[in-house]
C-alpha cells in the first residue's frame, strides 16, 4: 500500500468522510471488477460493491492502516459473494423440498389444482402486515429489485433480502398448513 493510501485511511479513522470518498474512488473500479469475476450477475456487483464499502467504514477503526486496503475490501466482498451464494442454495432447495412436497401430497390423495394452491397463498398473505404485504408487491407486482426496494422502504438492501426470505418461508409454512386442513377434510 503506497503512503497516500495509508494517509487516507488515517484520515478516516480520524473521521473525514472526504478521506474515504477517496479510497473509493481508488478501488471502486478494481472492487467491481473482482466482484464481477466471482459472480456475474449485474445488480449484485453494485449491491455487494456498496455493501463491502458500507462494512469497511463501519469496521475502519480495526483496519491497520498500513496494509492492503484493496485486499480488504476484496475479502469483505468475497466473503458476502460467498453469503450470497450460500443464500441462493439455500432458497433453491427450500423450493425444490416445497414443490416435491406439494407433489407427494397430490399424490397421497390430496387433489389441489393450481386455482386452490394460489386462493391458499392469498389467503396466506392476507394474513401477513401490511408492511410485509408491501414489500411483496414491490417485489412481484412492481417487479423491483432490492435496491429500489430498499431505497422505497428507507431499509437496508440486506435487510429486504433477509425480511423477503422469511416471508416466503412462512407463506411455505402457511400454504402447507392449510393442504394439510384441506387433506383432513377430504
Amino acid at each position: 500500500m503506497d503512503k497516500t493510501e495509508t494517509a487516507l485511511v488515517k484520515r478516516v479513522q480520524s473521521g473525514d468522510l472526504h478521506a474515504y470518498e477517496e479510497l473509493l474512488d481508488i478501488h471502486s473500479h478494481r472492487l467491481r471488477a473482482f466482484i464481477a469475476l466471482k459472480l456475474p450477475i449485474s445488480h449484485l456487483i453494485d449491491e455487494i460493491a456498496h455493501e463491502s464499502f458500507i462494512f469497511a467504514h463501519a469496521n475502519i477503526q480495526k483496519f491497520d492502516p498500513y496494509t492492503d486496503f484493496g485486499k480488504w475490501l476484496r475479502a469483505i466482498a468475497f466473503n458476502l459473494i460467498r453469503r450470497e451464494v450460500q443464500r441462493y442454495r439455500r432458497k433453491t432447495m427450500n423450493e425444490k423440498n416445497f414443490f416435491e412436497h406439494v407433489l407427494v401430497s397430490n399424490e397421497a390423495g390430496f387433489d389441489a389444482d393450481n386455482d386452490e394452491l394460489i386462493v391458499f397463498l392469498e389467503e396466506c398473505i392476507k394474513r401477513l402486515p401490511d408492511n410485509q404485504q408491501k414489500l411483496l408487491r414491490l417485489k412481484y407486482e412492481e417487479g423491483e429489485n432490492s435496491i429500489e426496494m430498499s431505497e422505497e422502504l428507507g431499509q437496508s438492501r440486506a435487510w429486504v433480502r433477509t425480511t423477503l426470505c422469511r416471508i416466503r418461508s412462512a407463506l411455505k409454512k402457511c400454504v402447507e398448513s392449510k393442504i394439510a386442513v384441506s387433506q383432513r377434510l377430504s
